[in-house]
C-alpha cells in the first residue's frame, strides 16, 4: 500500500518541498516444506543446519565405538568421504529451486557424512604418533637401557616429550595440508566458476559444489591406497549392521557415563564445549556485523575468505617452529591461541566507545588475518590435547564425544547472537557473551586441567577398571567382549571339527559303500 505526504518548509523568501513516499506492505507470505513441515524461508537454512547437527550426533553415538574394533575405522572413514563428495556434486542436478527440500535433505547427508569421517580421522593421529620413527627409536632405547641407568625418571620425561613432540607435529601438519588445499581448492573453484560465467548465482554455486565434491573424492585416494586397516579386536554379537550400531551406541553411551573417572578429560571437554563455540560464533557474528553495521560489500568478503583460511595455513608453520624452539607445551600453545580470540572479542566491546573496536571496516582487514592465523592453532592443539587424554584402544569412541561436543555447542553462539540482536538491535553486544566465554574456558584449562595428570589416569589400571565396570552395566565391558570372542571361537572351532568328522563319516560311508559294491561284481562274476 502506498501513501505519500507533501510537507512544504519556508523560511523567509526560501521555501522547500519534498515528499515523503510511505510504503507498507505484510510480511512474506511465502512458506517452503521441510521434512513436510510449513516454515519460512529465513528459517530455511537454519532449520537445516539444526537438523544436521543432530543427526551427526546421532551417527556419533551409533558409528564411533566402531572405529575401535576390527577393520571399521578406516572403512567409515571412507564411506563417509566417498559419500560426502559424491553427496556435493550431486547439487550439479539440484539447480531448480523446486528442489530446496532435496537440496536439504543432502546438505545434511553431506554433514553427517563430513562429521562420521572426521571423527575416524581424528582417531588415527595417536595410532600414527605411537608408529612415528622418532617414538619408536625412543621407545627401543628406553626399554632396553631401563635397567643399566639410575635415572628412570629423566628418561621417562623423553619418551612422554618425544610422544607430545611427535603427536603435535602429525596433527599441526594435517591442518597445514588441509588450509593449503583449502586455499587452493578456492582458487579453483573461483577459476572454474568465471571460465563459465554463469549469470544465474544457483548454476555458480552448483557447479562450485561439483568441484569441491570432486576434490574430496580425489583426495580421499591416498587413504584408500596407503592407510593400513587397523587391526582391532572383532566386534561381538551377531555380524549384522544392526546388532554393531546398538553395540557401539550402548558403548559410547556408557563411555559418556564412565568419563567420571578420568576427571581431567571430563574437564577439558567441557572447555572444549565452551570454547569452540565461541570461536565458531566469532566469525558468524562477524559477518552479520559487517553487513549490518559496517556495510561491508561481496567483494571486500572474497578477499577475507581467502586471507583466513591462507593465514591459518602460515599460523599454523610459525606456531610448529615457535613451539618447538622455546619448548612449549600443547596446553600453553592452546591458551595462547584462545588469549587472541579473548582480544578480537574485547576489541568488538570497545566499540562501544564509538572510537574504535570494529567502528571502521578497515578494521577488519587487521582482525580477520590474526583471527585466521591462529584458527588452524586452536584446532590443532585441541585434539592433539585431546589425544593425551584418552584411554589406548579407546579413540574412536572418545573422538566422538569430542565432536558431540564441537556440535552440540554450535547451537548456542547463534541463538545468543539472536536473542540480543532481536533486544538491543546490534550484534555488538554478542561479544560480551564471546568474551566471557573465553575467559572462562581459559580459566577452566589453567586450573582444572592437568594433562599429565590426565594422561596417567587414562593409564591407571585402576581407572580403567571402575570405567569398564560403568560399561558392564550396558553389556560393552571388556570382559564381556573377550568373553564373547571366546565364545565365537569356540564355536568356531566346534562347527570346523563338525564339517572334519563329517567329511571323514562321508569318506568312510562312500568307502563302504564301494567295497560292499566290488563284493556283489565278484560274486556276480
Amino acid at each position: 500500500q502506498l501513501g505519500s505526504t507533501l510537507l512544504r518548509f519556508k523560511m523567509g523568501d526560501a521555501e522547500v518541498k519534498f515528499v515523503v513516499t510511505t510504503l507498507k506492505f505484510k510480511a512474506c507470505p511465502y512458506r517452503v516444506k521441510l521434512f513436510g513441515v510449513s516454515v519460512k524461508p529465513v528459517s530455511f537454512a537454519t532449520a537445516t543446519v539444526s537438523i544436521s547437527v543432530l543427526v551427526q550426533a546421532i551417527f556419533f553415538f551409533s558409528l564411533s565405538a566402531m572405529g575401535d574394533f576390527g577393520p571399521y575405522r578406516k572403512m567409515i572413514l571412507l564411506q563417509g568421504a566417498f559419500a560426502g563428495g559424491l553427496g556435493c556434486m550431486s547439487y550439479i542436478f539440484l539447480t531448480d529451486p523446486a528442489n530446496h527440500e532435496i537440496a536439504a535433505y543432502v546438505m545434511i547427508m553431506i554433514g553427517t557424512a563430513l562429521g562420521t569421517s572426521i571423527v575416524m580421522y581424528n582417531s588415527y593421529i595417536p595410532e600414527l604418533t605411537r608408529s612415528h620413527p622418532e617414538f619408536l627409536q625412543v621407545m627401543e632405547d628406553y626399554k632396553n637401557k631401563k635397567g643399566a641407568f639410575s635415572s628412570g625418571q629423566a628418561k621417562t620425561e623423553l619418551l612422554v616429550s618425544t610422544y607430545t613432540d611427535a603427536m603435535d607435529r602429525i596433527s599441526g601438519t594435517g591442518q597445514i595440508w588441509g588450509y593449503m588445499g583449502g586455499c587452493l581448492l578456492i582458487i579453483v573453484t573461483a577459476v572454474v566458476v568465471v571460465m563459465i560465467g554463469f549469470h544465474n548465482i544457483l548454476n555458480a554455486i552448483a557447479v562450485a559444489m561439483f568441484v569441491q565434491g570432486v576434490w574430496w573424492c580425489l583426495f580421499t585416494m591416498p587413504t584408500v591406497l596407503h592407510i593400513r586397516k587397523r587391526a582391532g579386536p572383532p566386534l561381538p554379537g551377531s555380524q549384522n549392521i544392526l546388532n554393531f550400531v546398538w553395540f557401539s551406541l550402548k558403548r559410547s553411551i556408557a563411555t559418556l557415563r564412565a568419563v567420571q573417572h578420568i576427571p581431567q578429560t571430563r574437564n577439558f571437554m567441557i572447555a572444549y564445549f565452551l570454547y569452540t563455540d565461541a570461536v565458531s560464533t566469532i566469525s558468524q557474528a562477524g559477518v552479520i556485523f559487517a553487513v549490518d553495521e559496517l556495510g561491508m560489500q561481496l567483494s571486500d568478503f572474497l578477499i577475507l575468505v581467502f586471507v583466513a583460511p591462507f593465514m591459518a595455513m602460515l599460523g599454523m608453520k610459525a606456531t610448529l617452529w615457535y613451539r618447538r624452539k622455546y619448548k612449549l607445551s600443547t596446553k600453553e600453545v592452546l591458551v595462547r591461541s584462545l588469549c587472541i580470540y579473548t582480544f578480537v572479542s574485547f576489541w568488538g566491546i570497545l566499540g562501544f566507545s564509538g572510537v574504535i573496536g570494529y567502528v571502521y571496516a578497515w578494521e577488519l582487514f587487521v582482525i580477520i588475518p590474526l583471527y585466521g592465523g591462529f584458527l588452524a592453532v586452536y584446532e590443532s592443539t585441541s585434539r592433539a590435547l585431546f589425544c593425551e587424554l584418552v584411554p589406548p584402544g579407546q579413540e574412536a569412541e572418545f573422538f566422538g564425544i569430542y565432536e558431540i561436543s564441537d556440535k552440540g555447542s554450535s547451537w548456542i553462539g547463534p541463538m545468543v547472537v539472536a536473542v540480543l540482536y532481536d533486544r538491543f538491535g546490534s550484534v555488538r553486544y554478542a561479544f560480551l557473551y564471546l568474551f566471557l566465554a573465553c575467559i572462562v574456558s581459559i580459566v577452566i584449562l589453567k586450573k582444572f586441567v592437568d594433562v599429565e595428570t590426565g594422561s596417567l589416569d587414562c593409564r591407571n589400571k585402576k581407572n580403567l577398571l571402575q570405567m569398564d565396570k560403568i560399561r558392564e552395566k550396558f553389556g560393552v565391558s571388556k570382559k564381556q567382549i573377550q568373553a564373547e570372542i571366546k565364545k565365537r571361537k569356540k564355536l568356531g572351532s566346534s562347527v570346523a571339527s563338525s564339517n572334519a568328522s563329517s567329511a571323514v563319516s562321508t569318506r568312510s560311508s562312500q568307502s563302504s559303500v564301494e567295497r560292499r559294491s566290488s563284493h556283489s561284481s565278484v560274486q556276480r562274476s
